[in-house]
């Protein structure tokens, strides 16, 4: 601000100049108003204004307006950065004013000077041109008038108030604003309770928007009120930066401070009986008690001596001394909880919490037998594998029940920092134990069941890879050296019962595979569905509801159409979820008094869940050439695989084969090998090896959507195709399953148990397989081999 700009301000901000006001021109409601928008200020009632106008378009505005004496609307900008404004970037609220005078002030600006008149609100505005100056436009809005400010009358307490408010801004005004004393004298003699307020607002320090908040508050009691609480604020931010002033300004060096604050603080905690000596004192009865292993106990006391030298320093080094000291304490080194040796004790809680599940139970018993004849030993490293809710993570906590055992759990699913398992190095800031030492920490005991969920799903990148570190925890042989970078000690992890869970063997590396004994969990047929549902997830959806037996009974046959028509799954998660659903829906037909099923049925099992969400692809039994079942396995269980070939012939020799349905590298391998298999042993099925040649072959796989892979539907899609070249249908109510070379062997594939059930579900009774999977066959349950017939071939010529 250049000096004749700073002396006009001086002039019109500082001058009584009330003979001045009252001079606005007068519009009417409605009248269309120029509008000449301010960046930063806002103009009020009864007060004059000076404002550089740096913009030509307003400085043109200002300089009509006062040349032809005519009234303008003058508001604020929300938005500071726009050139020209519209209606969006402004506050709509503004005062009619008039400009006294217009001066030049250099630098393509210049000063122009307000008198505030009257409030007016706008809820529209646009740039017009003047005919007269096609290259000048002017914003323009229909002025809505205000009603005059309301002022209380022979109201003592408003009268008190408002001097208080004289007073407070006076002050701040003076102390943190600097104001020259000709506008601090204004504010002293200003009389009227309106023009005081208003000068206070146009003249303070705040934002825009607080200022067009206050100038649309016509009670001047209420803005008294709310300029009176703005004010102490300041006052008291204003004090608080004295405050802190005033201590930088003080001489005491650095040095000296801190010396005298800890000797202060050394003085208080004498006196309080805080002695960090005592302290320190105290953590080393407490490692004598605990009986530390040889080479934490030395890694402690050395720590302790550290600690001890630099106690009065009051440093971070101290801090993170004395944490890892406290670690090293917490640790449970030698406390062990013991295990539950009574088997048949042990056997009931398995047998009540999980229905099934034999070969788990065993090797839990055959671990519990062993501890009894021998004592402590090396616990055995388990992997739960099968689909998901199957029941692996809470089979885990029913174990460590059995065991008595404290329980931890450890999701290691999308784990990527290596650090997670291992610990943080000390030297980081906010460094930790790994899980497991944090655990173990928390639980207080060295024996734990520790559930390592989703092993197969842990990640890795180019930072890290956590299963590394995973290689050392589940190694037998070297977990009782676990090292963990936070405590840089060796800890025995040797006698904690771990137990990964996993969907997939795929995902899990050969190296940690190799380490763990693995334990595939089965999927569930619709009858032991049942069985679980009336044992476990019925009695613990009434305890979670409150619903009785009395007020809800499932009956068998609703039980396996809810499990067939709207759950696709191996284990029973989504069984429960819609059995939690249902007991909902009862629960809320009771408590608003409506009729509702004690024992539903199927159509009102509909009208509670809607339509069957999943349709089993059911078997086809109308004999068609070129089509032929399959049986895959994947993550969720086995399904049934439609697989439809088609014959197109061609007048010139081709291998052309065309795969469609969303299909994997493996299953395309296969979908090639079965037709050179076809090509080379075409005489053999009674095929014109030539006529072959001359036939495009098109494999589709239904339901193009779901990816599809694996080798085990080559025998398949070899049957599939010999069917449309040979024109007749495959045997009805056969499905099968199994990998073929190009010689013609049929190899054994995995999942059979869940290729079964999915063969149970769409009502095939006859499986072919290679002669090799006949041993998977006799380790299954006799159960689930009812009514099934199982043909055992070596050979495709044999299928």
């Amino acid at each position: 601000m250049n000096f004749q700009e700073e002396r006009i301000v001086q002039i019109f901000e500082t001058t009584d100049v009330s003979e001045h006001l009252g001079n606005v021109p007068q519009i009417d409601d409605n009248d269309v108003l120029p509008l000449l928008p301010l960046r930063n200020r806002v103009l009020y009632p009864g007060i004059l204004l000076p404002v550089s106008i740096s913009r030509g378009i307003f400085q043109d505005l200002a300089r009509r307006a006062h040349k032809g004496g005519i009234a303008i609307g003058v508001c604020t900008q929300a938005n500071q950065e726009v050139e020209k404004p519209e209606y969006k970037d402004l506050y709509h609220i503004g005062t009619v004013a008039r400009v006294l005078q217009v001066v030049d002030i250099g630098n393509d600006t210049v000063m122009a000077v307000f008198e505030g008149g009257y409030r007016f609100t706008f809820d529209s505005a646009h740039w017009v041109s003047d005919d007269s100056e096609p290259a000048s436009s002017t914003l323009v809005a229909k002025a809505h008038l205000v009603g005059n400010e309301i002022v209380p009358q022979d109201d003592k307490s408003f009268t008190i108030l408002c001097e208080e408010i004289r007073k407070l801004a006076w002050q701040l005004m003076h102390e943190a604003m600097h104001m020259p004393e000709e506008a601090l004298t204004f504010l002293r003699k200003v009389e009227e309770p309106g023009r005081l307020l208003n000068y206070i607002c146009v003249n303070y320090d705040c934002h825009p928007a607080y200022k067009a908040y206050l100038l649309r508050i016509s009670d001047i009691s209420v803005r008294a009120e709310i300029i009176m609480k703005f004010l102490q604020a300041e006052k008291e931010r204003h004090e608080i930066k004295k405050e802190i002033d005033k201590k930088t300004r003080q001489n005491l060096s650095d040095q000296q401070r801190s010396a005298f604050l800890q000797q202060q603080l050394q003085t208080i905690n004498e006196e309080l009986g805080n002695d960090d000596m005592e302290y320190l004192r105290e953590l080393e009865e407490r490692a004598q008690k605990a009986k530390l292993p040889e080479h934490a106990m030395e890694a402690f006391n050395k720590s302790l001596q550290r600690l001890e030298r630099i106690q009065n320093n009051y440093s971070a080094e101290y801090d993170v001394e004395l944490t890892y000291v406290e670690t090293l304490l917490d640790l449970p080194w030698n406390n062990y909880t013991g295990s539950n040796t009574d088997l048949k004790k042990a056997k009931e809680i398995l047998d009540n919490d999980h229905y099934g599940m034999p070969k788990v139970k065993e090797r839990i018993l055959e671990y519990m037998a062993l501890i009894r004849r021998v004592g402590l030993t090396k616990s055995p490293i388990l992997c739960f594998v099968g689909a998901p809710g199957t029941g692996k993570t809470s089979l885990g906590k029913s174990i460590a029940n059995a065991l008595e055992r404290k329980y931890i759990r450890i999701s290691l699913g999308g784990l990527h920092d290596e650090a997670e398992i291992r610990g943080h190095r000390r030297t980081y800031i906010g460094a930790m134990p790994g899980r497991i030492l944090q655990n173990l920490r928390k639980v207080k005991t060295n024996d734990p069941v520790v559930i390592l969920d989703e092993i197969d799903k842990v990640g890795a990148d180019h930072r890290s890879d956590p299963t590394s570190a995973l290689l050392e925890v589940l190694d037998p042989e070297q977990n009782n050296t676990f090292h963990d970078n936070y405590i840089d000690l060796d800890y025995d992890l040797s006698h904690i019962l771990f137990i990964a869970t996993a969907n997939t063997l795929e995902d899990i590396p050969a190296p940690l595979r190799d380490r763990m004994e693995i334990i595939h969990i089965d999927g569930y047929s619709t009858p032991e569905k049942m069985q679980i549902a009336r044992k476990h997830i019925i009695p613990k959806q009434y305890e979670a509801t409150g619903i009785t037996a009395e007020q809800l009974t499932f009956s068998d046959n609703v039980l396996a159409h809810i499990i067939e028509n709207y759950t696709a799954e191996s284990g029973v998660r989504g069984l429960e979820k819609r059995i939690a659903q249902i007991c909902r829906m009862i629960i809320k037909k009771i408590e608003l008094g409506e009729e509702y099923p004690t024992t539903p049925d199927i159509n009102d099992i509909t009208d509670m869940l809607g339509l069957p969400t999943h349709y089993h692809q059911r078997y086809d039994y109308q004999p068609i050439p070129g089509i032929a079942t399959g049986l895959a396995w994947t993550a969720v269980g086995g399904e049934t695989l439609r697989i439809e070939a088609a014959v197109i012939p061609s007048e010139k020799p081709t291998e052309n084969i065309s795969l469609t349905g969303n299909l994997g590298d493996i299953i395309k391998e296969s979908a090639m090998v079965a037709m050179q298999f076809i090509r080379s042993h075409a005489e053999q099925f009674g095929l014109d090896p030539i006529d072959v040649t001359k036939k495009n072959i098109h494999i589709h796989f239904p339901e193009g959507a779901t990816p599809k892979d694996g080798p085990s539907a080559g025998i398949t899609i070899t049957t599939a195709i010999l069917s449309a070249l040979l024109q007749k249908p495959v045997k009805p109510g056969i499905a099968m399953t199994g990998e073929i070379t190009l010689t013609g062997k049929v190899l054994p594939v995995g999942g059979i148990k869940e290729k079964i059930l999915a063969a149970k579900r769409e009502n095939i009774n006859t499986i072919l397989l290679s002669i090799e999977n006949e041993r998977d066959i006799k380790e299954i349950e006799p159960q689930y081999l009812e009514g099934m017939e199982f043909k055992y071939y070596t050979n495709v010529d044999d299928v």
